[in-house]
């Protein structure tokens, strides 16, 4: 069967042949760096979808979060600034 993963610090999804599964785990089939297959298990954490939509509208929504925190964070910033730039240090020019 075939599930979807999400990684996390590449913003991408990829599907693999799961070969067994619980309620908390994963077993799939990789490659290691040779290219030589090999079967690993990982907790699914969030990150683990039966289809590549249900994985692509959460990848979406995570990142359109991530974008609304820059924003406010953004905004904030320029308040500081603005703050910063008009205190008056009763110094002459």
């Amino acid at each position: 069967m075939t599930k979807y993963k999400i990684h996390a610090y590449k913003s991408e999804i990829e599907g693999y042949e799961v070969t067994r599964e619980t309620d908390k785990s994963v077993w799939y089939t990789t490659k290691d760096y040779v290219g030589n297959p090999y079967e690993t298990c990982e907790r699914k954490e969030g990150k683990w979808f039966d289809t590549a939509q249900e994985a692509k509208d959460v990848l979406v929504e995570r990142l359109q979060r991530k974008v609304d925190i820059a924003k406010r964070r953004l905004q904030h910033a320029r308040s500081e600034l603005g703050m910063a730039k008009s205190i008056k240090t009763g110094e002459k020019k």
